[in-house]
């Protein structure tokens, strides 16, 4: 089983914050949380598809920081 480790968890965090950001100025805020239900979806299915072949993908904590960023862009 390989890790990521803090860079990587970091870096997952940041990638899936920017892209809420991304959809709350992009979209209306019900879009938005649409798109972000999709966007936690999709993350969760490579997090577990990951797992499978034996790389262990940070699972909570880059949707928790994608919700805080979506919640503060769209106020």
């Amino acid at each position: 089983m390989t890790e990521f480790g803090v860079p990587g968890n970091a870096f997952a965090a940041l990638a899936l914050g920017i892209t809420a950001a991304t959809m709350a100025l992009a979209f209306g805020p019900g879009a938005a949380a649409l798109a972000f239900i999709g966007l936690a979806m999709l993350w969760s299915a490579v997090s577990v598809a990951a797992f499978v072949h034996a790389l262990a993908l940070p699972f909570l904590t880059p949707l928790l920081a994608s919700l805080i960023t979506l919640a503060a862009t769209i106020g």
